[in-house]
């Protein structure tokens, strides 16, 4: 057996405990900066009825929009930036992308646009960015990150005609794209729609009571046994 293959790639868990209830908490800042999680698990042990206020929480999500071959530029429109963007309203992610083969685009609620390109899109793009953490021997990928709500990118400006003109005559990259909006931010998503293929989603929401299980303790169990009996009760495997 080669001695590359022997090695384990180093990995680091990091262990915070911490509650909603103390104003000095970090998880809720942490929580806020999560703008494109895919899904999220909420655990309640040694609990055999989840609290009604849970019900509330979940019929408050907002439905999402799947918008089929959207041109990337339009993400730049004026109008699309004023009653979106810079509202910090919106956020949305590229759809079935690869991000260490494909095209892959993110749009945040802070207003930065990412794109994460090859080589070859990168120099066709033709505005700066960094080699991504995806490469290893070679600068095979980039990332061009973009504060659309700096005064350097208001229309009309250099840098955001530069990205514009990249993306409009040089790149012309398209991609079915994941859009959704805080509340009350969906009216700005409607001149968009009304342009493109779209069909609107609402996230999925399932629940299931585990029995028969203990709940270890925090005060005695370590870390990575903690990790490992989340991920069991995530499964649903029985654990002993």
């Amino acid at each position: 057996m080669s001695a590359d293959l022997g090695r384990t790639p180093r990995s680091v868990l990091v262990s915070d405990r911490s509650s909603f209830r103390d104003e000095k908490n970090r998880l809720s800042s942490q929580v806020e900066q999560l703008h494109l999680s895919y899904k999220v698990s909420v655990l309640l042990p040694e609990c055999s009825s989840p609290p009604a206020h849970l019900d509330t929480v979940f019929n408050s999500f907002n439905s999402f929009y799947l918008i089929r071959k959207l041109p990337v530029y339009e993400l730049l429109d004026k109008h699309f930036l004023e009653s979106a963007v810079y509202q910090g309203s919106v956020y949305g992610l590229s759809y079935r992308t690869r991000i260490d083969e494909d095209s892959c685009v993110a749009l945040t609620p802070n207003g930065h646009l990412s794109l994460s390109l090859d080589k070859d899109a990168f120099e066709l793009l033709g505005v700066e960015g960094k080699p991504s953490r995806f490469n290893h021997r070679t600068n095979c990928r980039y990332v061009v990150s973009v504060d659309l709500t700096d005064s350097s990118m208001a229309p009309g400006g250099r840098g955001y005609q530069r990205l514009l003109t990249g993306l409009r005559s040089r790149l012309q990259l398209k991609t079915d794209f994941l859009l959704s909006h805080h509340p009350g931010g969906g009216a700005s998503l409607q001149a968009l729609l009304s342009r493109y293929d779209w069909s609107e989603h609402r996230p999925e929401i399932s629940s299931h009571t585990l029995t028969h299980l203990s709940c270890p303790s925090m005060q005695s169990c370590d870390p990575h046994s903690f990790l490992e009996w989340i991920g069991g009760c995530g499964c649903r495997h029985k654990l002993v």
